[in-house]
């Protein structure tokens, strides 16, 4: 072969080889897989006792928010106080949590994953929760704009779905029970059309829940979030706080550990959440959230960082963070919300971030803080956050799951309450009614002694004594009873109705 048709050859294959160069990441760049999120907050109390929350509607906006961020197709469910509508002016009206809106929901979410099913994607459907939760008869539920929503409900709507994997991160009180509940089942009307009239939920396959429970039973919300303290602790993880490895996935097991030891120096343990999560299969290690190349990626690589702030200009928190040393971290944020602020507590200082694709801590200027923290209404809560976290955290964590162990734990207690409750009165009322017939007896002999004489007298009044002393005893043993049983059902009643 000539030097020239040598050459030639080169230069062909070459130029074939830097089009299949070019051509070969095509098959990546095709999406091949379809995330889908349904969000759902609001404010609403499930009875005229309970107040209604402050914040469930901030935290929709935000899970929403994220959701997108993190490249998934969304829909939000959510009224807006006027807190919120002036906060977020450009929002317009979002549809409200009713339970048609959310069944409608459901029906959207069903059409797109056969869609992407046809298109030979796999699917993956987030179902995010902010809002009041409350039990009826034992039974758990989560309060919507105009409805209960029982865990039958969505456990069909997810089915109905049925995305590859499904993911369900509730905040609200007795939410770990709501997901967990196994009864007590029992057949009722349907929600609204597409709703189940099953007895018990039954889940997807391959469902995986995020919860948050504290000693006292409640979740909380803190004024300097803005937001329900677990679902801003969450949103901090998933947008990369917990990806201690850098490898680009959120696991269980690290957003769980991050949970968990952002509240760890919570003095008080009423005020400390515990997250429990129950990944699908049991797999600590299963992905909860995959964090896109972009929007905005903020790489935490300053050292010592410490607890660590991210808010916008118009003081909308969006995370919180505090790694351990050595630990890096990325951020995803968003683009579209103005200058960022990064807020290092100790010792203080701010970063300024205008919004760009990529920004490292290490290269930004520090400056004095533009306001110290706020007051709280809680001091509790200025312990969140107080420990770093870092890859052993994350490795050496083990979780509380939503089994039957968890079932037993927060079920039990309550079913053996009732239980006790209306045994005691059921005895304390069979004592003060066989002490009435006792007493009603001894009248009886009474009036036959009225008409005796002698012996017969003498015996009969033995009785009547008996019979006195026997009636006295327990109608007292019967009314302490009664009340014992009735102070065990009052307060099991109180309990649930004053829970948020």
């Amino acid at each position: 072969m000539t030097a020239r048709a040598t050459l030639g050859a080169g230069l062909l294959l070459c130029l074939v080889g830097q089009a299949a160069a070019q051509a070969e990441p095509l098959a990546p760049q095709k999406q091949a897989h379809t995330a889908l999120a349904i969000v759902v907050g609001s404010n609403r109390g499930p009875s005229a006792s309970i107040a209604q929350l402050r914040y469930a509607d901030d935290d929709a906006l935000a899970n929403e928010r994220m959701a997108r961020m993190l490249g998934m197709t969304t829909t939000v469910l959510v009224t807006l106080d006027e807190e919120t509508r002036t906060l977020f002016p450009a929002l317009g009206k979002p549809q409200r949590a009713s339970r048609t809106n959310l069944s409608e929901a459901f029906a959207t979410a069903r059409a797109r994953t056969r869609e992407a099913r046809a298109r030979g994607q796999s699917t993956s459907l987030h179902f995010f929760f902010a809002g009041h939760g409350d039990t009826e008869a034992g039974r758990p539920f989560l309060q919507l704009d105009d409805a209960r929503l029982w865990p039958e409900d969505l456990a069909d709507g997810l089915s109905t779905i049925a995305a590859d994997e499904t993911h369900v991160i509730i905040d609200a009180c007795y939410g770990t029970r709501f997901v967990g509940t196994r009864g007590p089942g029992g057949q009722r009307a349907s929600l609204a059309p597409g709703f189940s009239t099953a007895v018990g939920p039954r889940w997807p396959p391959r469902t995986g829940f995020l919860t948050a429970r504290s000693a006292s039973g409640q979740t909380h919300e803190w004024a300097e979030f803005q937001a329900g303290i677990f679902s801003h602790e969450a949103r901090s993880g998933l947008i990369g706080g917990a990806d201690v490895d850098d490898d680009g996935r959120i696991t269980y097991r690290e957003l769980a550990a991050f949970v968990t030891q952002a509240n760890a120096a919570v003095p008080n343990m009423k005020y400390r959440p515990q997250v429990v999560a129950n990944p699908p299969k049991g797999d600590l290690d299963a992905t909860l959230a995959i964090l896109p190349v972009g929007p905005m990626a903020l790489r935490i690589d300053a050292r010592p960082t410490g607890h660590t702030i991210i808010e916008t200009e118009a003081g909308v928190r969006l995370a919180d963070l505090h790694p351990g040393p050595g630990q890096d971290l990325t951020l995803r944020l968003p683009l579209n919300m103005g200058s960022l602020f990064v807020q290092r507590l100790r010792p203080e200082a701010e970063y300024r971030i205008e919004p760009q694709a990529h920004v490292r801590l290490s290269n930004l200027q520090a400056a004095p803080p533009r306001a110290h923290a706020r007051g709280a209404a809680q001091e509790s809560f200025r312990q969140l956050f107080a420990l770093p976290f870092d890859r052993d955290v994350a490795a050496n964590y083990t979780a509380p799951t939503l089994g039957v162990e968890a079932w037993r734990e927060e079920v039990e207690p309550s079913r053996a309450q009732q239980t006790w409750g209306w045994a005691t009165l059921g005895v304390g009322l069979a004592s003060t009614l066989a002490g009435t017939a006792f007493g009603i007896s001894a009248h009886m002999l009474s009036n036959e002694a009225d008409g005796a004489t002698g012996l017969q007298r003498s015996e009969l009044g033995d009785r009547i004594d008996q019979r006195n002393t026997a009636a006295t005893v327990l109608i007292s043993t019967g009314l302490i009873a009664s009340a014992v049983g009735a102070g065990l059902l009052w307060w099991q009643t109180s309990q649930q109705g004053t829970e948020p």
